[in-house]
Parts: structure tokens; sequence; C-alpha cells
């Protein structure tokens, strides 16, 4: 039986969910960039801290009625979504391993961490 695999997921045809910690070489090819998204409600990032890879994507949407930003604290590296209006979206991707955190410009109390992995 493939490890994490069920009986009824082989019989089923379900394909196998891939896991996080597989890499170039389980596949012999580059893992594909993920776009994860977060989302802004209530004053608050949802998730505040999220787990991503290397050349992954980071979705903010705003759904509060007023504007936000995600704008990041990393001395050296910055980066920032700009105004983002009610309902609308945008993203940041990040090319390197580490732990990024941010905030929103307009309301400071409002923040979140990025962590990075390679």
């Amino acid at each position: 039986m493939l490890r994490g695999v069920s009986a009824a997921a082989i019989l089923l045809g379900i394909p196998r969910q891939s896991h996080a910690c597989e890499s170039k070489a389980d596949h012999g090819r580059e893992r594909e960039p993920v776009v994860h998204s977060v989302v802004i409600r209530n004053f608050a990032f949802e998730p505040d801290e999220i787990h991503i890879r290397v050349g992954d994507r980071v979705e903010w949407t705003n759904e509060d009625i007023v504007p936000h930003t995600a704008t990041g604290s990393d001395e050296g590296h910055p980066w920032d979504t700009e105004l983002l209006a009610p309902n609308q979206s945008a993203g940041v991707v990040f090319p390197a391993s580490g732990s990024h955190d941010y905030f929103c410009a307009f309301h400071t109390n409002m923040k979140g961490r990025v962590v990075v992995q390679s």
C-alpha cells in the first residue's frame, strides 16, 4: 500500500494528496508555486500567521468596509500590497526563506506574519 493512502482511496480512484515536505527529488521536477489566501476581516488578518514555501504567493483580500494594506516591516526588503479597497485583492511572491512581519499602514494594530521555508 502507498504510504498515506487508504485502500478505499485506491479503490475509488481518489488521487493521492501531495505533502509540503515532498521535494524535487520526489517527482523529478520542480514544485509549482502555490497561492495562499489571507482574508482581511473585522480589522484582522485571517490567518494572522501563514507558513509557505520559497516562491509561493500570498494573496490578501479585503472583506472589510474600509481600505487596508499588508505592508512588510522587514528592514532592507520592503514590500507592500498598497491600498486594498473593500473587495480588492493583491499579492506578494516571497523568493527567499525567512520570517516576514507585516501590518496595515492605516491600522497599525493589525499585524501578521509570513514564514517562508525552503
